[in-house]
């Protein structure tokens, strides 16, 4: 407490600002601009598609194929954020084509 009672709260900017210049604020982003180029670029829809065309007959068989598919990805990426990215760029083409 100051002189006048009230608590002071003082950080210096190393403190407030130091999660931005971790490793996981930019694998993030990354995954961010990942996804969306995946989604923009429409590589998204062709992976969907083949996806769709190769494992997916009903709607029991394309719930099974997302979660086998987050389980390959989950070996290759082992950070949960930019493995949802992908998913979800994936999964939203297939979403949106349904």
């Amino acid at each position: 407490m100051d002189d006048t009672g009230a608590a002071s709260i003082s950080a210096t900017v190393a403190s407030t600002f130091g999660s931005w210049t971790k490793a996981t604020m930019w694998l993030v982003i990354g995954a961010y601009l990942i996804a969306s180029a995946v989604k923009e670029s429409g590589l998204g829809e062709r992976i969907a598609y083949a996806f769709m065309l190769k494992f997916v007959r009903d709607a029991k068989s394309l719930i099974i194929s997302i979660f086998a598919l987050t389980f390959v990805l989950s070996l290759l990426i082992p950070h949960p954020f930019p493995r949802a990215f992908l998913i979800l760029a994936v999964v939203s083409v297939i979403a949106e084509s349904a």
